[in-house]
């Protein structure tokens, strides 16, 4: 690692629009993932959940054209939005000239289209919080910028002339209950999902803040070696491990390898893939129902089910003092059979 001048080898780096300065140490750095209180606070559910994170971060500085979207999921004040946020303050990624401590500015409502191809067009990472209920865009938009998609705008005021925006950015979604995924879809399959319990130790802003510029050097010191041994790695990787973006998954693997731990990055990136597969049941309060009544059943070949006796057992499950009229209209048969259909 060494400094050059701006504008070495034809590339010129944007005043105002690179990362807050930070200093190289002599050693390998820090592992934040590790050392901060951001991740030792975070209530990650599995090993699994935290190594993804860490992938996924790391990828951050890959360049891929096909970028698989962060979505961390939990309780309402389980610190969802505060690790994302976390993420940039590492980075010092800087918003009108002041280091960025909100969220950005993704408008989680049926009118946010035409900004959010604004923002992701820019680069960066971006953060869309609070994606809890149903957006009419929002899917077919995810899905698109996860896979290297663009839109045409008409430029203001020309009514000839159209500017593409292309996803350069990043995405991390944050969701108290992500029923998106219920409809089955393609945007799970474009999604690695960080799940968060409800038994995160709160942390003060301020100081949780201060403690990450304070080791800032130490940190940024940690991510600049790792990626130089990553960019050194030309060993082989399967690149199937992620079969929707397998550039992310070769390069996940080499990130796993340089911080010495590449078996936990397969095993992570293998649960990843197989929650693709379980999302949108488990964000389905009907299909999370169904699928817990069968796990209780005792192995067999076959199982018979009226809806009505899923529905009785639905009922027994959740316990005598659910069994009110409510909960008998919510998971009624007529519900449960349209649900299986689906």
């Amino acid at each position: 690692i060494e400094d050059v001048a701006n504008g070495t080898d034809g590339v010129v780096f944007v005043r105002g629009s690179t990362l807050e300065p930070w200093k190289l140490k002599d050693g390998p750095g820090v592992d934040p993932f590790v050392h901060s209180m951001l991740f030792q606070n975070a209530a990650l559910e599995k090993e699994s959940d935290r190594m993804n994170c860490r992938l996924w971060f790391l990828n951050l500085f890959a360049c891929h054209t096909n970028k698989p979207i962060l979505l961390v999921t939990g309780p309402a004040r389980s610190g969802k939005t505060r690790l994302i946020q976390g993420m940039k303050q590492f980075l010092g990624i800087r918003e009108d000239g002041n280091l960025d401590d909100t969220v950005t500015d993704i408008d989680p409502t049926d009118k946010g289209l035409d900004a959010f191809w604004v923002i992701i067009d820019r680069g960066r990472f971006e953060i869309f919080d609070n994606y809890d209920s149903k957006i009419k865009w929002a899917e077919n938009a995810l899905q698109t910028a996860a896979t290297n998609g663009s839109s045409k705008r008409r430029e203001l005021y020309k009514t000839q002339v159209l500017v593409t925006l292309r996803a350069n950015a990043y995405i991390a979604l944050t969701s108290n209950n992500p029923i998106f995924t219920t409809e089955g879809g393609g945007l799970p399959d474009r999604i690695i999902t960080a799940r968060i319990g409800s038994g995160r130790k709160v942390s003060i802003g301020g100081e949780l803040f201060k403690s990450i510029m304070d080791n800032r050097d130490d940190y940024m010191t940690w991510l600049a070696r790792v990626l130089c041994a990553v960019l050194a790695d030309e060993k082989p990787v399967d690149e199937s491990i992620n079969k929707r973006h397998p550039d992310y998954g070769a390069f996940a693997v080499k990130c796993g390898r340089a911080i010495g731990n590449e078996q936990g990055a397969i095993l992570a990136m293998g649960a990843a893939e197989m929650d693709k597969a379980l999302l949108p049941l488990m964000n389905d309060i009907i299909a999370k129902e169904i699928v817990a009544v069968l796990a209780m059943q005792p192995k067999m070949a076959n199982v018979s089910f009226t809806a009505t006796e899923m529905a009785d057992m639905i009922i027994k499950r959740l316990g005598d003092d659910e069994s009110d009229d409510k909960t008998k209209t919510i998971y009624g048969a007529r519900r449960i059979g349209k649900a299986i259909a689906k």
